[in-house]
């Protein structure tokens, strides 16, 4: 009962939300593109990259939320390192709002033998259960997840990629947290390499750690726009704001963009992605070898790979490839800016 009345409670600014993602080492895979394409086309949000180092310099002073897309938590945690943790506790404990989904749930947990260094920041210990497989999940959000976050009490479909089981302890740090989803018992886990022992387990938390609020999802809610809400719920509760954005359908941009994001990129990377993602010419779409393989290419006009020297090389899809039969297909470029360009001189072209 406090923590919704605290929710009621909220003020609602007119101020544009100031945004941290968090796009530095440890950050990688769909979801950290997915989370760049939304908030860079969020309404009334300013949304700034921040890796280990800008929040060791204080980036996280002037804003309101900090994000924690998937990855790897413990590759998160060492680039951090116990001053960057601590900054971004005492950020949170000061007042500030934190969105962690799967390895950023992971980050805010309590350390374990496996997963040293987090940030004890949530009193939840890794069940045996999680980690393990990736599969679509029933997913069922209880009353509280309405009342805290005005997100629908039903089950959902969403996606699940080797995500924590939340254990409770005891010991709370100065947070008081809920359960406001769990996994469901319906879907089919069959040669997934998810655990069955998963199921009623616990999913999704909320609440509050010293004077800022915690959503901490072991789930991929920002996958399907179906799922959106549940962003848009975990931004309410967190910030006492309305946070909506606009992803426009294809066939209503000039080019569909892949991002092959099978390994982690630089910040300056995500920086590109991010300008990418601004520019309503064109539409953003995650994409993995293994969704190569089952023909992601038929749906897209170009296709960026991050390279390990932080070269990005530019490639053309298959719905491009009659228009270019005389030119070569794959082209290097040492920096997104000149990604960028090529593609708006191509866009403009395809016309």
């Amino acid at each position: 009962m406090l923590l919704a009345a605290a929710a009621t409670a909220m003020q609602i600014s007119a101020e544009p939300l100031k945004v941290a993602l968090y796009a530095g080492s440890g950050a990688q895979g769909a979801g950290e593109v997915h989370w760049l394409h939304l908030t860079a086309r969020a309404e009334d949000c300013g949304t700034l990259l921040v890796d280990s180092a800008a929040i060791m310099g204080g980036a996280l002073d002037d804003r309101d939320v900090l994000i924690v897309p998937g990855g790897e938590s413990r590759l998160m945690a060492k680039a951090l390192g116990e001053s960057g943790r601590g900054k971004v506790r005492d950020f949170v404990f000061r007042g500030g709002g934190y969105i962690g989904i799967c390895a950023g749930c992971c980050l805010a947990m309590e350390s374990s033998k496996f997963h040293p260094d987090m940030m004890n920041m949530i009193p939840f210990a890794f069940g045996s259960a999680g980690g393990k497989g990736k599969a679509r999940l029933t997913v069922h959000f209880n009353k509280r997840a309405a009342a805290l976050c005005g997100i629908q009490e039903r089950d959902r479909d969403v996606w699940f990629s080797e995500g924590p089981e939340l254990v409770p302890l005891t010991s709370a740090h100065g947070s008081a947290m809920e359960t406001i989803a769990t996994y469901g018992g319906d879907a089919v886990l069959d040669g997934t390499g998810v655990s069955p022992e998963i199921r009623g387990g616990i999913a999704v938390v909320a609440g509050t750690c010293g004077k800022g609020r915690v959503f901490a999802s072991a789930i991929h809610p920002e996958h399907d726009a179906a799922n959106h809400d549940i962003l848009r719920g975990a931004f309410r509760y967190v910030t006492g704001r309305e946070v909506a954005w606009t992803i426009a359908p294809r066939g209503t941009v000039r080019m569909a963009v892949g991002i092959m994001c099978d390994d982690g990129f630089s910040i300056d990377t995500a920086r590109f992605v991010q300008q990418l993602a601004k520019d309503p010419e064109f539409q953003i779409e995650p994409i993995k070898a293994s969704s190569v393989a089952k023909g992601a290419l038929q749906r897209l006009d170009a296709v960026v790979t991050p390279e390990s020297d932080g070269g990005l090389a530019l490639g053309w899809g298959q719905v491009a490839a009659a228009a270019r039969k005389a030119e070569p297909r794959t082209e290097r470029f040492d920096n997104g800016a000149a990604v960028l360009a090529r593609l708006k001189a191509y866009a403009q072209r395809a016309e």
